[in-house]
């Protein structure tokens, strides 16, 4: 029954709106009374933090399934690019997930911290790897939280141009994916490079 009724709300809050949508509606969907959702879930926001926490618990097993087996040597920026590979192809293949979690804005505090404690793991899991892909962290042309959002809204911005434009004539999708990657992950390489101005446009200290 947790199971019908997180399918269904989750179903329903991409389609009708996250505001637009509830308990009752749930309920009503899947045969079951209103009450019969209080025995699983406190709230319509307690629903949504488990399709988030969901989400962010199968990207995260996707990517370490992905890691180098142990013993295997890798490089940082291998292993980087494998766990943006991993994300991608997460987020397309679960794009309601990815819709619910990425893409709507919240529109009232959730009660329960999994989102964000999850969240918070699988950001603090991609900052790691760009710091262990930099030649040099401590020298690095641009602030490491900088470069972590950089690449996150590059990887981001594929994955939702897909899932809201799927009828565009896009190129082969294993291409964008690889291009995508490989752009992010050049531009890091340069990250320590003399030759990287700042952000803000003024010139190299």
């Amino acid at each position: 029954m947790r199971r019908e009724i997180l399918d269904a709300a989750r179903e329903l809050f991409v389609k009708e709106g996250y505001r637009n949508v509830s308990l009752r509606k749930i309920a009503r969907r899947i045969g079951y009374t209103p009450m019969a959702i209080y025995l699983h879930f406190a709230d319509k926001a307690d629903i949504l933090d488990c399709i988030c926490e969901e989400t962010f618990t199968g990207f995260l097993a996707e990517a370490e399934r992905r890691e180098p087996p142990e013993g295997v040597p890798a490089e940082p920026r291998e292993r980087l690019e494998a766990s943006l590979r991993a994300f991608i192809e997460f987020g397309l293949a679960h794009p309601h997930h990815y819709q619910l979690t990425f893409m709507t804005p919240p529109h009232e505090p959730l009660a329960l911290g999994r989102r964000k404690q999850i969240g918070e793991a699988a950001y603090g899991r991609l900052r790691a790897q760009v710091a262990a892909s930099l030649s040099d962290p401590q020298r690095a042309r641009i602030d490491l939280d900088v470069a972590t959002q950089v690449i996150w809204s590059s990887v981001h911005g594929l994955i939702s141009l897909l899932i809201a434009r799927p009828n565009f004539h896009w190129q082969e999708r294993r291409l964008l994916i690889d291009g995508v990657v490989r752009s992010a992950t050049g531009w890091l390489g340069r990250a320590c490079a003399e030759v990287l101005p700042p952000l803000d446009g003024g010139r190299p200290s």
